[in-house]
């Protein structure tokens, strides 16, 4: 047996076209052949019976490595130099404990090779390589890989696959067990995993598409996009940035200065986060605890609840229930569907287009809502509030320097009610529906271009009709001025044409 390369047989030539046909020498049972430790053989292709072992590791080899099924009773191998395939670079082979080791021989300096090895699909396989290529194929007895500077590819593969990389770049396909990855500076792609999934990245970039089973993840730096996940997801981030859509059993992430993109997914998704937030087409139910960032979204259809403190919202297509808290907030709400609540302080608040039930309590800050049709609730502190193009009752409680209310329609029997504290209100009636209107001030005027409403006690209160509804009411009361105002009259044909 000789250590060092030599000129392959035209035998061993023909395995290079993939399949082993024969080798230079054939091993026997090697069960007590060699002590623990010594190989049994040193040689660069061989056929070895297997008799009880159950894993082969394939240990210390640069350059590229491909493992394939074979015949169900036997291990076979070819290890040739990657710079002249026609020149034989020997293995030594071990053989303890069930295992059955290839790896270079201690004294035989390294080289980059290509090492071909087919065994039974049920044998689990470990690789411990570096600078170089890694292929398998169609195994099913599991799958461990360990390596720094890798290619690796890996399909249609069964068990339970392992890998710990560090620089590598990859693509692994059609896995039917669960997968386990450990990587550093690594570009995974992930596609089709039947079991669970587990990722532990620093830095680098993993991409993941269909696991259906759970999945775990523990960032550093890392970009992770993953998609379609039929599991429970959970995990935690420092840095980087994570892209998840197609969530089909709810997420659970804990994340420190990283991004958050959410896409189609259901299910309950708890999220705590100090930096951007972003979701869209959603059916989950979305609770949001964070500090600082932008959370941005468009569509949900379930219960949103944040949580914050320093950031910018702005929110569109909500059909769910939503509610918001939190201090030194920016928020612009859209065509919210379903009830919507939000808690602030410090804030300013803008909701347009809002159908369900309204209810906005903010403490020294503007609130602004436009185009509501549900009922509406405002509590504001040292701050102004308006609210216009209303079609339904209103309650607003305010201690701040104006007040601005404003219907586009006004009917039903559900009775408003407007409080200023701290300054003036002003209202505009709309020019279909009705209602009674009475309204008082304290220590300012009123004043009405109303034809139906009268003034009482020196312009300090007011009351009477707006169309020929006597419901709702409207009352007011006021610390300041109160202005009441109908529509502006449309201009006439002769005037418009003037």
């Amino acid at each position: 047996m000789k250590a060092q390369g030599r000129q392959a047989s035209p035998t061993v030539r023909r395995m290079l076209g993939g399949t082993i046909l024969a080798a230079s020498w054939i091993c026997g049972s090697f069960s007590g052949a060699a002590g623990e430790g010594e190989p049994v053989a040193i040689e660069a292709a061989g056929i070895l019976p297997v008799s009880g072992e159950r894993r082969v590791s394939i240990r210390a080899v640069r350059g590229e490595i491909s493992v394939r099924p074979g015949k169900p009773a036997e291990i076979r191998f070819l290890s040739l130099s990657a710079s002249d395939r026609r020149t034989e670079l020997p293995l030594a082979v071990r053989i303890h404990d069930g295992e059955v080791r290839l790896e270079p021989p201690a004294e035989e300096p390294p080289a980059p090779r290509l090492v071909q090895v087919a065994l039974p699909a049920e044998m689990h396989v470990l690789v411990e390589a570096e600078q170089g290529k890694v292929a398998a194929s169609g195994l099913a007895g599991g799958f461990e890989l360990r390596g720094t500077g890798l290619e690796i590819e890996l399909r249609g593969m069964e068990g339970t696959i392992e890998l710990s990389l560090a620089e590598s770049d990859g693509i692994v396909e059609n896995v039917a067990g669960d997968l386990a990855l450990s990587a550093t500076g690594t570009r995974a792609r992930i596609h089709s995993v039947g079991g669970d999934c587990s990722v532990e990245a620093r830095g680098g970039r993993i991409e993941i598409r269909q696991c259906k089973g759970a999945f775990t993840g523990d960032l550093d730096g890392a970009v992770l996009v993953a998609g379609e996940m039929g599991g429970p997801v959970e995990l935690e981030a420092r840095g980087g940035s994570v892209l998840l859509a197609g969530a089909a059993a709810g997420a659970t992430l804990s994340v420190s200065g990283t991004n958050l993109e959410f896409e189609r997914c259901r299910g309950d998704v708890t999220v705590q986060s100090d930096a951007d937030v972003q979701f869209r087409e959603m059916q989950a139910s979305f609770h949001l605890d964070s500090y600082g960032g932008l959370l941005r979204g468009f569509r949900n259809d379930g219960l949103l609840e944040v949580r914050t403190r320093a950031a910018t919202i702005a929110l569109e297509g909500l059909s769910g229930p939503t509610r918001i808290e939190g201090d030194g907030l920016r928020i612009s709400l859209k065509t919210v569907a379903g009830d919507t609540a939000v808690f602030a302080t410090t804030s300013e608040v803008a909701v347009e287009g809002a159908t369900g039930k309204l209810y906005i309590e903010n403490e020294r800050g503007d609130v602004r809502v436009a185009d509501a049709s549900g009922p509406v609730e405002i509590h504001s502190r040292l701050g102004a509030v308006r609210a216009v193009d209303l079609s339904g009752p209103v309650t607003i409680e305010a201690d701040g320097r104006e007040v601005e209310v404003g219907w586009k329609t006004l009917g039903g029997t559900d009775d408003s009610f407007i409080r200023n504290e701290g300054g003036d209100v002003r209202v505009l009636f709309p020019a279909s529906g009705g209602c009674q209107v009475l309204a008082e001030t304290n220590f300012g005027r009123i004043e009405s271009d109303l034809p139906a409403v009268r003034l009482f006690d020196g312009g300090r209160s007011a009351q009477g009709f707006v169309g020929r509804a006597r419901r709702p009411e409207v009352r007011i009361q006021s610390a300041g001025d109160v202005l009441l105002l109908g529509p502006a009259p449309r201009e006439s044909a002769s005037e418009e044409g003037s």
